[in-house]
């Protein structure tokens, strides 16, 4: 599915909001004025609100009743506004950008003419690449670096939505994630210590899945939450791909296989190990090792006990 809509203020305005945000109550003034545009597919959607002032609350009660496992990046377009949540306030202006986990209690107030786009993504996306634990409504700065990259992103995705086929739109909307959870994280969590710690949780995830002949680059990010691109960006900072990682390890354990002297065939344990084929185990194999599956079991097979006739 891959749809857009629109949405003028009337007697369904509450409902409209509550749909692309979860269930949310308003207090506008009489003869409100207010736009809702949107654009969403299975996974992401963009939406872009104008309008009178108004109050917008989400209570604890509201993300009982509607839970939606979601985080909300808001970036101001035009106009004045704030956002409180967890006790903490954000005020909005053009350019301000904050990351807010929907299923918290939520505040969101603005004044006239304001408008802003928000760009709702999977809470798995957003942990998978920082993790807000006890933060919430985070502001992110957009003056320079990653933060304005990141801003001039969502601008441009919103003005070529209707352009983008859905997969286009989600491969865009994960590029923006990236760009906000290094924004979000810091310099300093973006860094080094950001990047060991997915890098250890990519090898787990290989290490524990390696035998799946299925097991490539995109599965393994799709099952982590991070996008392909991030997942081989903090591997090759670490001299290695997402390919040679998953190669490495089953070769590794292929090997440990054989040493053990075991009397499985050597096909069974290449079928075992993940590879699709005798061939490509051994082209493998060889490649790395130098040596051919069958010469590591000869040099670890046990020695045969000899029996001596008494003379």
């Amino acid at each position: 599915m891959y749809e857009g809509g629109e949405r003028v203020a009337d007697e369904r305005w509450s409902a409209a909001v509550s749909e692309q945000h979860g269930r949310v109550r308003i207090a506008t003034p009489q003869h409100y004025r207010g736009r809702l545009t949107w654009q969403r597919s299975e996974r992401h959607r963009m939406v872009c609100w104008s309008g009178d002032e108004e109050g917008v609350r989400r209570a604890p009660q509201d993300v009982r009743r509607d839970p939606r496992g979601t985080f909300s990046l808001f970036a101001a377009v035009r106009g004045r506004g704030r956002v409180e949540q967890g006790g903490r306030r954000v005020d909005l202006a053009r350019g301000t950008m904050v990351l807010c986990p929907a299923d918290r209690a939520t505040a969101l107030w603005h004044g006239a003419g304001f408008a802003a786009v928000a760009l709702v993504v999977p809470e798995a996306s957003v942990l998978g690449r920082w993790s807000p634990v006890g933060r919430p409504a985070t502001a992110l700065d957009r003056g320079a670096g990653v933060g304005r990259v990141a801003f001039e992103l969502l601008r441009t995705l919103w003005g070529e939505r209707a352009a983008l086929t859905e997969r286009e739109f989600d491969t865009v909307c994960e590029r923006a994630v990236d760009l906000v959870c290094l924004a979000a994280a810091g310099a300093r969590d973006a860094g080094s210590g950001h990047g060991a710690a997915v890098s250890a949780s990519v090898r787990r995830f290989v290490e524990e899945h390696a035998d799946d002949p299925a097991l490539d680059g995109p599965a393994v990010a799709a099952a982590l939450g991070w996008s392909q691109r991030y997942v081989q960006t903090v591997l090759h900072d670490e001299g290695t791909t997402p390919t040679a990682l998953i190669r490495e390890v089953r070769l590794e354990r292929a090997r440990a296989r054989l040493e053990q002297g075991t009397t499985t065939s050597i096909a069974r344990i290449a079928a075992e190990c993940g590879f699709a084929s005798p061939g490509a185990f051994s082209t493998a194999f060889r490649r790395r090792f130098g040596l051919r599956p069958v010469d590591v079991r000869r040099t670890s097979a046990p020695a045969r006990a000899v029996s001596v006739r008494p003379r």
